[in-house]
């Protein structure tokens, strides 16, 4: 039985007149931990929009889970982000004025199949396991820009996704807070089993990944 998560086959994409990718093919499977490198203007934007179902192939069809969906409707494919994929970004993404726990619980909003009890116990266990408890009631403003990464990790886990994508999610840390915001990525990928999609144009960044890609004429290619 195959553990395909998601499958771009012969995926084309244009802006305008240029071609950004060109018949690319790549397979992501249950639990794998990836990154894809490329330089500025090689589209590493272009293609986690299409992994993430924000946009869609010009060309060629995506799978999810063996089922092709590129043709499906918006409605579809927002089902499929809500319930299976979490999102991290380097600019964070969390709303100012709100604390760090309504911020997290703000994908709940959109998914109600936890119980009030069960969020507050997800919310919590969360915290504590990436020690940030001390940050639950505090706003965002008054938070280092390690912590804005870590609450807006422990945000893209409360729905317990199949996967990941972080795109650049150290390119405002230093070096102490991305090794932390890292090993985080490698602690849920070993002991939680979900799959993480990491986009970064840092080397150093994309080489703790298991299997890393690097965008190179117009398709992804193994490294």
């Amino acid at each position: 039985m195959s553990n395909e998560l998601i499958r771009l086959e012969n995926c084309s994409k244009y802006f305008k007149d240029k071609c950004i990718f060109d018949s690319m093919n790549l397979i992501i499977e249950e639990g794998e931990f990836i990154s894809i490198s490329g330089s500025s203007g090689d589209g590493k934007t272009t293609l986690l929009h299409l992994l993430s179902l924000f946009d869609r192939p010009d060309k060629g069809n995506y799978y999810f889970k063996n089922e092709l969906i590129n043709n499906e409707s918006s409605k579809k494919l927002s089902d499929i982000r809500l319930n299976n994929f979490g999102f991290v970004f380097q600019n964070y993404n969390l709303i100012p004025g709100l604390s760090s726990i309504e911020n997290v619980s703000i994908p709940f909003h959109y998914l109600k199949s936890f119980s009030n009890e069960e969020q507050l116990k997800k919310i919590h266990d969360l915290f504590k396991t990436f020690n940030l408890e001390h940050v639950e009631q505090q706003k965002m403003e008054t938070l280092s820009g390690g912590e804005k990464q870590r609450v807006a990790i422990i945000r893209s886990l409360v729905l317990n996704p199949k996967i990941i994508f972080a795109d650049e999610p150290t390119g405002n840390l230093d070096t102490e807070n991305r090794d932390i915001v890292l090993n985080l990525f490698k602690k849920i990928n070993r002991e939680e089993g979900i799959a993480i999609v990491l986009v970064s144009h840092d080397q150093q960044c994309s080489s703790i990944a298991a299997k890393q890609y690097k965008i190179t004429d117009k398709k992804v290619a193994l490294l």
